[in-house]
């Protein structure tokens, strides 16, 4: 196929003119078709295209068919150029980064083979929004991205990006960020600055363009960054170096200007990132990473309580009021089957598990029986723990992507795990039998659900639909669709009549299976969801979302009944206490929050995690806690008790 020069659109080999804008493609980009081979890599798709080539989906027919990314070099001295940094890059490991592959020959081009990096850009983010990002969705992606930064920047010699923008951001499913693109990747200023003409007039420095004799530094990549964080948090790109100084005095006004409701020491973090003197901007990334927080480092190192807890009295049986117990205190009160109150003073810091994660994990989930607990990661494997010996039991393998989900059949004898790679897998303690696999989806399946009888299996997908197993047979029983974006999570009524997902399209919806049909749309979030989870009696469901909220659904009739509010990111999941009487929440400002339900009061505040928390699961007892993070830790928190 042929890509115009003028417009981007792709026309059919043979073609004389753009079918979309009608200019001549006598110069137009060549690009593969899919089904093509290119060494071994089979093209799937385009994912973009510009003066320098194209980059493809591909598949690694070496490697399993695992997908990666293929980047095609048409200038040859480039690509000569790529050398050095591509094998410096490849020895890069950092989660917030792709995985490097090869450099190599092919038709007259060169290649470079990398991590493929599902998701959307953040530049498509901004697109499907008609204003600024929440502040603190975009908080917690400028403190992933000072983390990669200072990671760069601290190799020897030095790696600068040189091209930070929105299009070279994505957001991975599971809310990760990657930095991905290093077309302007350099180890040295003069071979970047051969490629001005390639840069993003609104994110580049005044000594990318040559404007001072300043060589390039840290702060080069972070005035681009606060660029890109001023169009994020208003919904207008920041005016170019070229006009600022063009102008006088410098035009360029307060992000707080566009945005009234933004806090002022964030706008003041990115103007400090905007200086068009590099001596005066931020100096490096962890400098910023605190003027963004406030001047303080907030880094969590240990686990705490909140400033003020309360009594917790449970919703189906209020106990008596008591002034002595109802007063703000640092314990609630649960009760007993035996009437024997006991007050929660808090979760300890049980113990980290460390062993052999390599990137960040992904999910949690406790066995029925409350002795096992199941691990995912983005390195692919699945880890099976024996709690009460501190022991790794298995390490299974299989997937060809990183696992996104693992759920426990109801019995506790079966695993289900979805993957990146499209797959759903079910897993046997019996080592010796092989995993079945189920494959429907046309994309990364992201999240997966027993029904409460263990006969059925749900599948939520990046394709935007659910699909329901039947688990004896492996057989794809019926699709659900409607859902306009992609389906992040699935979850069962506790009688099984009703399925529940959350997508990234801002609804939840409610479907009677049985039925094959949508019960109803609950819509009153303006931010996609990432997590729906169902009280243990089925009469509400908890919903975590972009916007720093976890909200309240009563199920019978989808009336929204409180929003809880109190993370400073994005929230990623939302778990149940056994009892239904707390909801633990987690997200992207690396803690995991404990909420009591009968009237949305923060309990407690669980610190010790360094990176974003991806997933939380309580045992069956209710007596502990596991937490997953990007920062490559699963934590383990039990309840203390105090006699009340």
């Amino acid at each position: 196929m042929l890509a115009c020069l003028n417009c981007g659109a792709k026309n059919r080999d043979g073609s004389r003119f753009c079918g979309q804008c009608g200019r001549t493609l006598r110069f137009a980009i060549q690009l593969h078709n899919p089904g093509v081979f290119v060494a071994h890599y089979r093209i799937l798709r385009v994912i973009g295209q510009g003066g320098l080539g194209a980059v493809y989906e591909a598949e690694d027919m070496d490697r399993a068919a695992t997908r990666v990314a293929l980047k095609e070099i048409l200038d040859p001295d480039l690509a000569l150029e790529f050398q050095d940094t591509f094998a410096m890059l490849g020895g890069l490991q950092h989660d917030n980064l792709p995985r490097y592959g090869e450099l190599f020959e092919a038709g007259g081009c060169s290649y470079l083979a990398l991590e493929f990096v599902p998701g959307l850009s953040l530049e498509e983010v901004l697109e499907k929004q008609s204003g600024p990002l929440p502040e603190q969705t975009v908080l917690g992606y400028a403190l992933q991205l000072c983390d990669v930064l200072d990671y760069l920047h601290k190799q020897n010699p030095p790696l600068f990006h040189l091209d930070l923008k929105p299009l070279n951001v994505r957001l991975l499913p599971n809310g990760m960020l990657k930095l991905v693109d290093f077309g302007l990747f350099r180890l040295e200023p003069p071979a970047a600055r051969k490629m001005r003409r390639l840069l993003s007039p609104e994110y580049a420095s005044p000594e990318q363009w040559g404007f001072n004799d300043q060589p390039f530094e840290a702060r080069s990549d972070l005035y681009s960054l606060g660029a890109m964080l001023y169009q994020l948090l208003t919904h207008v790109k920041p005016i170019s170096v070229i006009d600022r100084l063009a102008s006088s005095p410098d035009p360029l006004l307060s992000p707080r200007l566009h945005n009234p409701n933004l806090s002022s020491h964030l706008a003041n973090a990115i103007l400090h990132t905007l200086e068009l003197v590099a001596e005066k901007r931020t100096p490096d990334a962890l400098s910023l990473k605190q003027e963004l927080l406030g001047g303080a480092d907030q880094a969590p190192t240990t686990a705490s309580l909140t400033p003020q807890t309360f009594p917790l009295f449970p919703t189906h049986n209020p106990p008596a009021v008591d002034p002595t117990t109802t007063r703000l205190g640092r314990t609630i009160l649960l009760t007993s089957a035996t009437d024997n109150p006991r007050r929660v003073r808090g979760f300890r810091p049980l113990r980290t598990f460390l062993q052999g994660y390599t990137y960040a994990v992904t999910s949690v989930a406790w066995g029925p029986k409350g002795q096992f607990l199941a691990s995912a990661s983005e390195d692919k494997t699945i880890r099976i723990w024996h709690v009460p010996n501190d022991r790794l039991l298995h390490t299974l393998r299989g997937h060809r992507d990183a696992i996104s989900s693992v759920a426990w059949s109801p019995d506790g004898q079966t695993l289900a795990t979805s993957s990146w790679d499209s797959t759903i897998r079910l897993w046997t303690m019996e080592e010796s039998r092989l995993p079945r696999s189920f494959q429907r989806h046309a994309d990364q399946v992201l999240s997966v659900a027993w029904s409460p009888d263990g006969e059925l299996l749900a599948s939520a997908g990046g394709d935007g639909t659910i699909w329901i197993w039947r688990v004896s047979d492996g057989k794809p029983l019926q699709a659900l669709r409607g859902h306009t974006g992609e389906v992040h999570s699935v979850a069962w009524s506790p009688d099984g009549n009703i399925l529940a997902s959350a997508s990234w399209d801002n609804t939840v919806r409610l479907w009677m299976v049985d039925e094959e049909r949508q019960v109803s749309i609950l819509q009153e979030h303006t931010d996609a969801f990432n997590s729906i989870a169902w009280s243990p009696n089925g009469e509400f469901l908890a919903s975590a979302s972009w916007d720093s909220t976890v909200w309240l659904w009563r199920s019978a009739d989808g009336r929204l009944l409180r929003t809880l509010q109190g993370h400073a990111g994005e929230v990623h999941c939302v778990a149940w206490s056994p009892d239904g009487e707390m909801l633990a929440s987690a997200g992207w400002d690396n803690t995991v929050r404990i909420w009591r339900i009968n009237d949305g009061r923060l309990l407690f505040l669980l610190q010790g995690h360094t990176g974003p928390v991806t997933s939380v699961d309580w045992s069956f007892d209710g007596q502990m806690l596991a937490s997953g993070s990007f920062d490559k830790t699963l934590r383990l928190w039990q309840i203390e008790y105090s006699e009340a």
